[in-house]
């Protein structure tokens, strides 16, 4: 037998392990670097896909100003609901409502508008406005006719709608015109008060 050299050991010693790390990276590793590959090509699109921090600055802008839309919004309707509370309180105060009774003469006076009659509404429309007086049991449907032309009733009731007074106008007709007549309407107007 021959002895082997310092050489041809390393070589018997090397080349097994050689094959053995060949068949292991051709049966296990090749799986796995394309994993990787498909992994970075995921990767690569996400990063596409994804918006740059100018997009995103643009984004958190927009949204902070529907933000201050949203809080103002909030801030309208908790304004209108305190008013609208207020308001129901003043149903149940008896001075409230003859102040109220005081508001509407003076405000057709000052409007230009003439009450030509003024009454409890009949039965026929406490049934027809039911369904706005079922919030509020205490108040009383009111029925007015007035004359005025168009842009003074449009103003009164403008000015009835921003008061804190308990009056709520809740139909409104326009009598036909008397022949000859071209400014002056005859109103009927129901309030609750």
């Amino acid at each position: 037998m021959k002895s082997l050299t310092p050489r041809e050991r390393i070589m018997i010693i090397l080349l097994p392990a050689g094959i053995l790390l060949m068949v292991y990276f051709f049966f296990f590793a090749r799986p796995a670097v394309k994993e990787l590959v498909e992994i970075k090509r995921q990767v690569t699109l996400a990063e596409k896909r994804a918006p740059s921090q100018a997009k995103q600055a643009a984004t958190f802008s927009e949204l902070r100003s529907l933000e201050s839309m949203v809080n103002a919004k909030k801030g309208a309707d908790s304004e209108r609901s305190e008013r609208g509370s207020s308001i129901l309180a003043a149903w149940d105060d008896p001075d409230a409502r003859a102040m109220s009774g005081s508001f509407i003469g003076e405000l057709l006076a000052d409007s230009g508008v003439i009450l030509v009659e003024e009454a409890i509404a009949e039965e026929k429309d406490r049934k027809e406005f039911a369904e706005i007086l079922a919030p509020i049991p205490s108040a009383e449907l009111w029925r007015l006719r007035l004359a005025g032309n168009y842009n003074a009733m449009r103003r009164t009731l403008a000015v009835i709608g921003q008061t804190d007074l308990p009056i709520i106008p809740v139909g409104i007709e326009m009598e036909p015109m008397a022949p000859g007549n071209k400014s002056v309407h005859i109103w009927r107007l129901w309030i609750c008060r």
